[in-house]
């Protein structure tokens, strides 16, 4: 009988490494599809660890890969996106608010920037350096950029020179991985230049001038063509203007 269980056992494990390495090799040439879809190179790793991707997409540096965290006896795998770029010199931190740690900010006196803008000070929590200088880089534009994303991923973490979001699981599919990505660095793009491509489309937008709002967002839209925050900014002014079917 105990040779029984030790053969039981052996058998139970080879089973499970070969499953392991089944997936892995999976894995690998799902990221490899995702790679090369964006340009950037895959570091393999081994049966151990799991792949990574590195480079530039659009001129902006990207990281993708899993991790683990452990909290008492459970553990989970995330898959960490981050998009780094040069510093803004603001300072800033920024994510996601919620009540409990709202609450917990105002009874203890921690720094909340808040801009005047309802909606974006309920939504997020903000540090900074010098809040008057914050408040002329948030224009319309990277504040309607930062809600979008944060309802997509509330783990969204942006600071000077980066921005970077944790998805709880391993992410194989590479149509996920890749659009992931390519949001992510639409979003640093926004975020990194000088000037807002759309602040004038903003403007015109507000005061009622849709033609002149799409006109300005397509400019932008011809400076970064694969930027899909301009194109979601563009199909909602389409729609506002009664031209859904463009």
């Amino acid at each position: 009988m105990p040779g029984l269980i030790v053969f039981l056992i052996l058998i139970g494990a080879t089973i499970a490494i070969g499953l392991a390495v089944v997936t892995h090799r999976t894995t690998i040439a799902q990221w490899t599809m995702a790679a090369d879809a964006l340009g950037i190179e895959i570091n393999p790793g081994s049966i151990f660890s799991l792949p990574q991707l590195n480079g530039l997409v659009s001129n902006q540096v990207v990281s993708v890969h899993t991790f683990q965290s452990s909290s008492g006896n459970n553990q989970q795998r995330y898959t960490r996106f981050e998009v780094t770029y040069p510093s803004i010199s603001l300072g800033l931190e920024l994510s996601r608010q919620t009540k409990v740690g709202g609450f917990f900010r105002r009874m203890v006196g921690m720094q909340d920037v808040e801009i005047g803008d309802p909606a974006f000070d309920d939504a997020f929590v903000v540090k900074a350096s010098d809040p008057h200088r914050l408040a002329v880089f948030l224009t319309g534009q990277r504040r309607t950029t930062l809600g979008r994303l944060l309802a997509t991923y509330p783990t969204m973490k942006v600071t000077d020179t980066s921005i970077r979001v944790d998805v709880r699981k391993t992410i194989r599919d590479p149509e996920v991985l890749v659009s992931t990505v390519r949001r992510l660095v639409g979003v640093a793009q926004i975020l990194s230049d000088p000037t807002d491509k759309t602040d004038d489309a903003t403007t015109a937008r507000a005061e009622g001038d849709l033609t002149e709002a799409l006109r300005r967002m397509r400019e932008a839209i011809d400076s970064q063509p694969e930027n899909i925050d301009y194109r979601l900014d563009e199909i909602d002014t389409l729609s506002a203007a009664g031209r859904a079917e463009e």
